[in-house]
């Protein structure tokens, strides 16, 4: 195909609604997107009215750049996934950092800059069918209650997905083996789940939210490790201030290898995300960058020789001593109030079945 390359970048978002109204059979080139400042719900509402915009207009193909540097590419998302579901009904690709800002520096200079796109690539006739992958140790005293430590096994191809989330799925049953192997009878049972889908749009998760809804109440916590092969120094309590007690107290033991972090931030960019908007008290690993986010992740150098084997394994140990917390911890952390699970993002029909 061939069209007029029209960027989609900005200061502010306010500078990317310009292009709503001029994108009817242009190739779209997504550049970076400002952060949010100011009014986020207003934000949030010109970006739903932006890819709105994109969705409806008619482009001829979507390219979006690759946020890493030296030609390290990146991929993310699907059309039809629920966080991602601002990737139109076009052809869609990625572009390397250096190629998008050359297009860039092209469009200044000479107002109009027209691509030609050959783009190969094929759709599979029907869904795939995708399972998690599920082990626990029964709790001793209470083994309705449940402690689930989390990862996903799904990985982008452009690597072999070492960090993302080979090391998260490693650690995690690591954990489980340790406790197993230790001879410690957890009183609450401890569940490891490796979730698939998670790249496309969390589906094993939504998937097992939505499978186990009369059973939310009873998961005492959900510990996600999904951040690369960095040491772990905490976890993300996902604004959740009242449950600051329960994990200070449940990561106690591991202050003194530095896991002492419990900042309120929150995201919905992993399997965690499911579980805290139906209620659930649902942590996020907090990790050393390394070269996760400028190198490794959803990219080419993705492989097993980015590992950091001693950040693995004190990982692995910061699961199961925090899991083993939690397990043994007297009270039951307090669940958020859900009106209706309903709530979850109904999942789309090829996400994985809750097996």
């Amino acid at each position: 195909m061939r069209g007029e390359a029209v960027l989609l970048g900005g200061k502010t978002i306010e500078d990317m609604m310009d292009v709503i109204g001029h994108m009817k059979g242009k190739i779209l080139v997504m550049g970076a997107f400002p952060k949010p400042a100011g009014d986020r719900k207003a934000y949030r509402e010109n970006m739903r009215k932006l890819f709105g915009a994109i969705q409806t207009e008619g482009i001829a193909a979507f390219l979006v750049a690759s946020e890493k540097e030296n030609g390290f590419m990146n991929m993310t998302g699907s059309p039809i996934a629920g966080r991602f579901r601002f990737f139109p009904d076009a052809p869609t690709a990625f572009l390397n950092k250096e190629h998008a800002t050359m297009l860039k520096r092209m469009l200044e200079k000479h107002g109009k800059v027209d691509l030609e796109l050959n783009l190969g690539g094929t759709l599979s006739e029907k869904p795939v069918q995708a399972f998690n992958s599920i082990g626990e140790i029964r709790g001793s005293e209470k083994p309705d209650e449940v402690v689930i430590l989390g990862a996903h096994l799904d990985s982008w191809d452009l690597g072999t997905g070492a960090t993302d989330n080979g090391t998260g799925s490693v650690a995690s049953l690591e954990a489980l083996r340790a406790i197993q192997a230790s001879g410690v009878k957890p009183k609450r049972t401890i569940r490891v789940v490796l979730f698939s889908g998670e790249e496309q749009g969390i589906f094993g998760s939504k998937a097992y939210v939505k499978a186990h809804a009369g059973e939310l109440k009873a998961i005492q916590a959900v510990l996600i490790d999904d951040l690369g092969t960095g040491k772990l120094r905490g976890f993300a309590m996902e604004g959740r201030e009242d449950l600051r007690p329960f994990m200070a107290e449940a990561i106690a033991p591991l202050n003194e290898m530095g896991v002492r972090e419990l900042p309120l931030e929150s995201s919905e960019d992993s399997d965690h995300a499911p579980f805290v908007e139906a209620g659930v008290p649902a942590f996020f690993g907090i990790q050393d960058n390394e070269d996760y986010f400028t190198a490794t992740h959803h990219s080419q150098a993705d492989t097993f020789e980015h590992v950091k084997p001693e950040a693995l394994v004190e990982g692995a140990t910061a699961m199961a001593v925090t899991a083993l917390g939690l397990a043994d911890m007297a009270p039951r952390l307090p669940h958020k109030t859900v009106e209706k699970i309903e709530k979850i993002e109904k999942t789309e029909k090829n996400a994985p079945a809750a097996h």
